[in-house]
C-alpha cells in the first residue's frame, strides 16, 4: 500500500493539471473576495471569523477534492494501471486503500490551502472580528474537515464503482447539488426535520451546522450583523464527529467489498 501511495504522490507532483487546478482555485477565491469589497459589503465578511462563518470556502473545497479524488482513484483504471498492479501480485486492499488514503491526504492539503490559509491571511490583513471568539473559531475550523472527509470517502467509492474519473465527477457534482437542494429545503422549513437532525446523515448539513450553529442576525449601527449566541455544545461536536466516523467506515468498507468482487477487465 505504501508503494501505491508513493506512486500516486509522484504522479500528482509531476502532473501539471494538479497545479492548474490549485491555481484556478486560488484565482476564484480572490475574485470572490474582490467582488465582496466592490459590491460594498461589510468588511466583516473578510475578517478571520467571517471567513469561517460564511462557510463558502468549505463548500468550495468539496468541488476541488472531488476532482482530485476522481483523478487519483479513476485515472489508473482508465489506462489499466490498476489491472497491472493486481496481475503482478498486488493486493486489491492495497490498490483500494492506497488510493483512498492518498485522496484523504490530498484533501487535507486542499483544506489547509483553501480553508485554513485564507482565515490566517484575512486575520492578518483585516483582523479577527467580533462575531466569534478565537477559541470557538479554531474548533469550527478544525471540525470543518470532518464533512469534507465524508465527501472524499464517498467520491472515492463512486469512482471505484463507476470505474471512470469523468463519471465520478459528474455523479459527485449531482450529489453535491442534490444535498445542497435538500439542505435548502430544510432551512426553509419545506421538510419536517431540523438541520441538526439531518447533520448525521448529510455531510453538507453537518458543514452548515459547524459554520452557522446558533447564530442570530442583529441590526447594529445601520447594518445586519451576524452574532454568535453561544459556543457549540460538546454534544453537537460529538454528534458530528461520531456520525462522520461511522459513515466513513461503513461507506469505505462497503466500497471495498464491492471493489474486491469486481473483475478489473
Amino acid at each position: 500500500m505504501y508503494n501505491i501511495m508513493k506512486a500516486q504522490k509522484y504522479q500528482l507532483i509531476r502532473d501539471n493539471v494538479t497545479y492548474y487546478i490549485m491555481l484556478a482555485g486560488v484565482i476564484i477565491v480572490w475574485i470572490v473576495a474582490i467582488m465582496i469589497t466592490e459590491e460594498g459589503m461589510s468588511l466583516d465578511h473578510l475578517k478571520g471569523c467571517g471567513t469561517i462563518t460564511d462557510a463558502g470556502l468549505n463548500f468550495y473545497s468539496v468541488f476541488l477534492v472531488l476532482i482530485f479524488t476522481a483523478r487519483i482513484c479513476g485515472d489508473d483504471i482508465k489506462d489499466k494501471t490498476i489491472n497491472y498492479e493486481i496481475l503482478s501480485g498486488g493486493k486489491k486492499s492495497a490498490v483500494y486503500f492506497g488510493r483512498l488514503f492518498t485522496s484523504i491526504i490530498m484533501g487535507v492539503i486542499v483544506y489547509l490551502l483553501f480553508c485554513v490559509l485564507p482565515v490566517i491571511l484575512m486575520t492578518a490583513v483585516f483582523g479577527w472580528g467580533e462575531a466569534l471568539p478565537v477559541r470557538e473559531g479554531v474548533i469550527r475550523l478544525a471540525m470543518g474537515f470532518v464533512p469534507v472527509l465524508r465527501f472524499i470517502i464517498l467520491f472515492a467509492v463512486i469512482t471505484f464503482l463507476t470505474r471512470s474519473s469523468l463519471g465520478s465527477v459528474a455523479l459527485g457534482f449531482i450529489l453535491i447539488l442534490g444535498e445542497s437542494l435538500i439542505e435548502m429545503m430544510i432551512q426553509e422549513d419545506f421538510l419536517p426535520i431540523s438541520i441538526n437532525k439531518a447533520a448525521p446523515f448529510m455531510a453538507s448539513a453537518s458543514m452548515d451546522v459547524i459554520s452557522t450553529y446558533n447564530y442570530k442576525m442583529d441590526y447594529i449601527n445601520g447594518k445586519d450583523v451576524q452574532v454568535l449566541k453561544d459556543i457549540m455544545p460538546v454534544g453537537t461536536i460529538a454528534m458530528i464527529v461520531g456520525s462522520a466516523l461511522v459513515m466513513c467506515i461503513i461507506v469505505s468498507a462497503a466500497g471495498y467489498a464491492a471493489f474486491s468482487k469486481k473483475d478489473m477487465d
